[in-house]
């Protein structure tokens, strides 16, 4: 086409230009569900083809491709005059308008009106630079890609953070100029080699490389109003939020507050939330906790209200102030432990542990035979433990259907306590075991078990809560038996011996507690089996109460 045509092909409706668009295939218009976001898109991929069109020379396509945009461009003004994008946007068609314009040889634009073919002469299509220019103008179209996208970054800085700060991109760009300048001068050798001194395709690259100080500097600017926008309002919501928090004015009375909350914390952290301390401690907790809510509230309300409704505020408060002697907690720390904590879920979560040790109380306790003998009264403690515990488990939960199951736990109880006390009467001291082979006599074996237990009263941990004074020991295991070996020779190096130990205690003087144990010797190669005992320690669950005048007062 030539470009007198190109011109009368400016002057069509845009109506008449977007349909060719359509029909070529070059650009759909949006759906209008999509939105002016839709538009948006579909308005920047139309000026990308446009762009991709006048550099290929394919002019009147460009121009198709321009006018399509334009349309578009104008419904995303009618729709949202202030959208973001709608600038950049309207930039880039101007320039492109301008540009395909030259390349075409006229100053009509796609929504102006061209002058009559008539009245310019027609002008022969340009020929195109050399293949080796053509070769050579593609590492200047790398480099010209690498400034664009520092720009599109620097667009990006504008709206939100990116790990690299926009001075970075201002030197990505600067740093490019020279490589951009060199490329340039290439294309121009290689094309002025083959007779080519002067070609649009020359002036538009010069046309780049002389806009790019001013746009450099255009865009420095903008980017410094956005961020002394952006900080000034970073600014205003600091001060917002310091005001809304309140710095620390009176020193003393938020070191007060201070400890007074810390305290409260540490409690709670001693006392409510590990499984096994409240286990131990049973129903007492309860009553503890209920003294420490009441203590805790005032003082959390108090502090939240001083000094701000999370941790970041109360850091802000607290910055400047000292901690207070004996206190670990930071203030910040403190209130994120405070303000965290929720009475309703705490009280679930121990019913919820104080149901599931019942249950496994329960289920050992009914595990246990009824002809076993030494275990009726585990069997008896266990069925009295899931009473408790479900008990206990009402008091953290009173709304929980726990009844049914405390029934079926009193039973439990009251069928093993009588077989227990049964047993009791008849459970006697077996006394050492008459196929013991040594070395050593079983007699001084036990007296030193005794001794060792006297000298050692931490041994391990008692399972009865009373005190424990050995008694009276008998030896149970039949010799010595190999407890560890050496790992390349097999060797042994240290030996034990199964014994049965009672122990007095002075919650009930008529009972006994007997335990099942280990004593082992000293960990050392060539050790042998025998005395003297360097450990000793109780097996699990292994023990038992007697009445004392069924075990033998030693000698």
């Amino acid at each position: 086409m030539s470009i007198g045509k190109c011109a009368q092909a400016v002057i069509r409706p845009v109506s008449v230009v977007i349909l060719a668009a359509v029909l070529g295939g070059w650009v759909a218009a949006p759906a209008s569900a999509g939105g002016v976001d839709d538009w948006v898109k579909e308005a920047d991929k139309t000026l990308r083809n446009a762009e991709r069109l006048m550099f290929s020379r394919q002019h009147t396509q460009a121009l198709e491709q321009l006018n399509a945009a334009d349309a578009l461009l104008k419904k995303i003004e009618e729709a949202d005059a202030e959208h973001a994008k709608l600038k950049t946007l309207r930039s880039k068609y101007e320039k492109l308008e301008k540009d395909l314009a030259r390349r075409m040889g006229t100053g009509a634009s796609p929504s102006g009106t061209a002058p009559p073919a008539a009245d310019k002469p027609k002008a022969d299509k340009p020929t195109a630079l050399p293949y080796e220019a053509r070769q050579a103008m593609s590492k200047f179209q790398d480099v010209k890609g690498s400034i664009e996208h520092a720009y599109q970054m620097i667009e990006l800085l504008k709206t939100r953070e990116l790990s690299k700060p926009v001075e970075d991109y201002y030197k990505d760009i600067e740093d490019q100029f020279p490589a951009l300048d060199a490329a340039l001068k290439n294309v121009r050798e290689l094309a002025a080699a083959k007779g080519v001194e002067s070609h649009p395709d020359l002036d538009e690259a010069q046309a780049y490389i002389d806009a790019q100080p001013e746009r450099l500097s255009k865009i420095k600017t903008e980017m410094a109003a956005v961020q002394k926008e952006k900080a000034a309002k970073e600014a205003e919501e600091k001060a917002k939020a310091e005001q809304k928090a309140g710095k620390v004015t009176d020193v003393a009375q938020a070191q007060e507050d201070w400890k007074a909350l810390a305290a409260l914390c540490d409690e709670y952290q001693a006392n409510f939330q590990s499984e096994s301390d409240v286990k131990k401690k049973g129903a007492v907790i309860h009553k503890a906790w209920g003294d420490w809510k009441q203590r805790f509230e005032p003082v959390r309300n108090r502090f939240r209200e001083r000094y701000g409704d999370d941790n970041v505020k109360v850091y802000g408060a607290f910055e400047d102030v000292p901690k207070p002697e004996g206190v670990e907690l930071e203030a910040a720390l403190a209130a994120n432990v405070a303000y965290g904590i929720d009475f309703a879920e705490r009280e679930r979560r121990i019913a919820g542990w104080a149901e599931g040790w019942a249950k496994d109380a329960l289920r050992t306790s009914n595990s246990i035979p009824v002809d076993n003998k030494e275990k009726l009264e585990l069997k008896y403690a266990r069925a009295e433990g899931a009473v408790k515990y479900y008990k206990l488990a009402q008091l953290w939960n009173p709304d929980g259907k726990y009844d049914d199951a405390i029934q079926k736990a009193e039973a439990a109880a009251a069928e093993a306590l009588p077989l227990w006390k049964e047993v009791l009467k008849d459970l006697t001291w077996p006394g050492h075991n008459k196929d013991y082979a040594g070395p050593g006599k079983p007699d001084e074996i036990a007296k030193a078990a005794l001794e060792f237990l006297k000298e050692h009263p931490k041994w391990t941990a008692p399972e009865y809560d009373d005190e424990h004074v050995p008694y009276a020991a008998c030896v149970e295991g039949k010799d010595w038996e190999v407890w560890k070996r050496a790992p390349l020779t097999q060797e042994p190096t240290q030996y034990c011996l199964e014994v049965l130990v009672a122990f007095e205690g002075k919650a009930d003087p008529d009972l006994v507690y007997v335990y099942h144990m280990v004593f082992y010797t000293a960990e050392a190669a060539g050790v042998k089996p025998g005395l003297p005992i360097k450990y000793g320690s109780s097996k699990q669950y292994a023990s038992f109460r007697m009445l004392k005048d069924n075990v033998p007062k030693p000698k």
